[in-house]
């Protein structure tokens, strides 16, 4: 008697009651913390917990998840703390703004190829979210205004 070709194991069902959980969960501090597009938390739980579960082959192993969400939020901070250093820097000059945005996603992707360990997933990330938050100002510079004090100058 042969095996169907859809029969589900039992660690693959356990995985998939772990993403479900990790989705709805990651939903749930998104609409209680009141973010504006708590999406991105559900985004980024299908990207740590999917990733490494595609190359694994199946479940990952519980370590190789904590070690990429912890890259994944040291790659936010790096990025989020040199985006805040270029627009506190550059926010009178948009486009050099943007050129060095664009530069440091740069030198973060290049340095994440060369590196070539595990680690590198933080540089990468970290050059798209300080480019990210970057584009963004520079589309809308009035969100901007606030940096050197000149909405207190305004009233």
């Amino acid at each position: 008697m042969s095996r169907p070709f859809y029969r589900i194991s039992l660690h693959h069902l356990r995985f998939a009651f772990k993403l479900t959980f990790a989705i709805a969960l990651s939903l749930a501090i998104g609409f209680g913390f009141d973010l504006d597009m708590p999406r991105w938390a559900v985004v980024t739980a299908i990207i740590i917990t999917t990733a490494p579960a595609f190359i694994a082959g199946g479940e990952p192993f519980t370590g190789a998840l904590r070690h990429r969400g912890l890259l994944r939020f040291a790659g936010t901070i790096i990025g989020c703390s040199s985006a805040l250093i270029i627009v506190w820097v550059f926010i009178w000059s948009p486009l050099t703004m943007l050129i060095i945005g664009a530069v440091w996603a740069g030198v973060c992707c290049y340095a994440a190829t060369v590196i070539r360990i595990e680690n590198s997933y933080a540089l990468g990330l970290a050059g798209i979210t300080a480019l990210t938050i970057v584009s963004a100002i520079y589309l809308r510079p009035e969100m901007g205004q606030f940096w050197h004090g000149s909405a207190s100058q305004k009233s």
